[in-house]
């Protein structure tokens, strides 16, 4: 198992932030397929959960990716950028099949609780694949500040 990091996290992007208590603001990561390919259990961190922000709603497109596939989309362990030895769960989309140029959306629950640490947003694959080299995926969360009462 590897992970992996989009070109955003790459880059060392800051994570974004929203100038008021309930704007909606989106994260996005992009990924090529290197040719070395894939294997079953590799991540890709796509990008990052601020602390104190919930996850609205999240998207993964992608383009053909040759032999079909399954992933979910979810949280890294521990924080944003952090150890290699991270694991990701499925909070979000939970399996979905990757092969035909689609769209992705949020299956799973959204419902997270706020943490006063920076998390990283993750891609896990889950089965066996070869996805085409080359071929693109993006993940775009949509987050907003966790408000409290009205």
């Amino acid at each position: 198992m590897a992970i992996f990091q989009s070109a955003q996290v790459r880059a060392n992007l800051p994570l974004p932030s929203a100038n008021s208590a309930t704007e909606v603001i989106a994260c996005v990561g992009d990924f090529t397929i290197p040719a070395t390919g894939l294997l079953t259990g590799d991540i890709l961190e796509m990008g990052g959960l601020p602390a104190g922000y919930v996850v609205v709603d999240a998207l993964v497109d992608h383009s053909i990716l040759g032999s079909a596939f399954t992933a979910g989309l979810g949280l890294l362990t521990g924080d944003y950028r952090g150890a290699p030895n991270r694991t990701c769960g499925t909070e979000f989309i939970a399996a979905a099949t990757f092969q035909a140029a689609a769209v992705k959306r949020l299956t799973a629950g959204g419902r997270i609780a706020p943490t006063t640490n920076d998390r990283g947003i993750g891609l896990v694959i889950s089965s066996t694949l070869t996805p085409t080299p080359g071929g693109t995926v993006r993940v775009t969360v949509l987050l907003r500040p966790q408000s409290e009462g009205v």
